[in-house]
């Protein structure tokens, strides 16, 4: 498969650093998806929980993962293949 992916677009910025500043204030995360679900119920599609991602309507991503005991949260953008959006 020939994919690359698009910048993320800006609310997919927006939602990870609003998602980033929380987990990075907060005492204990154990699920930065939930605060994430609060935020932004209409912009989400999916939230796949075991792998740590958010899918939104507009097709970017935004993952939550922990490591050496900090939350490192980052957005990406839609899929492009063969100069068609994926949807």
């Amino acid at each position: 498969m020939n994919a690359t992916y698009l910048p993320p677009t800006s609310k997919a910025v927006s939602l990870a650093s609003l998602l980033q500043v929380h987990v990075d204030q907060a005492e204990r995360v154990t699920d930065p998806l939930t605060h994430l679900e609060n935020i932004s119920m209409g912009d989400l599609r999916v939230i796949d929980r075991r792998n740590g991602c958010a899918y939104l309507r507009d097709g970017s991503t935004i993952t939550a993962r922990q490591k050496n005991g900090e939350w490192i949260v980052a957005a990406r953008g839609p899929l492009e293949q063969k100069g068609r959006f994926l949807q």
